[in-house]
């Protein structure tokens, strides 16, 4: 008969089959996708990844509610090998493709002479992404991670703004 533990264990990996299906599906759609489509291929990843994460940490309460206390130990280091396998298949990719993205919103304002629309869209997205880690029950780590990713990627494109609006009144 199946425990607990090991109806969660299913739940987890069919998710993490699910997430990672999705997002080989939309990190291949990027490299074919024209720039103007790329924002909102991005609003929809983003949005899978905030509920991917509440799933996954709705998986590890069901784990803790139906463990016994001898068993404490176990269930943290399967929820940090759960994070790692989430970090590499869902974060780091995703990281990397955001900065993508990102520069290449930055090359194509810069040659349009405009430092608006795609890039302060962007940098909303990414304060507003910011702030929903901050409120999830996540891991620290991964909101510490995140977080901080954020930020700086928040403050250069401020900065970015302000250089293109002295630039455009020069």
């Amino acid at each position: 008969m199946e425990g607990p533990h090991d109806q969660a264990q299913i739940l987890y990996n069919h998710h993490r089959q699910k997430i990672k299906g999705f997002t080989s599906t939309i990190l291949q759609n990027l490299e074919s996708q024209s720039s103007e489509h790329q924002f909102s291929i991005y609003n929809n990843l983003l949005e899978k990844f905030i509920n991917g994460t509440e799933l996954i940490n709705n998986i590890f309460h069901y784990l803790n509610m139906n463990t016994e206390t001898k068993n404490r130990s176990e269930l943290h280091s399967i929820k940090i090998t759960h994070w790692n396998i989430w970090n590499e298949v869902i974060y780091n990719p995703l990281k990397t493709r955001l900065l993508d993205c990102f520069w290449n919103m930055i090359e194509k304002d810069e040659r349009n002479n405009t430092f608006t629309g795609e890039v302060k869209q962007f940098s909303d997205q990414m304060y507003l992404l910011s702030e929903d880690l901050y409120h999830s029950d996540l891991e620290t780590k991964l909101i510490s991670q995140a977080s901080e990713f954020y930020k700086v990627i928040f403050i250069f494109v401020m900065i970015v703004q302000v250089l293109g609006i002295h630039y455009k009144s020069s």
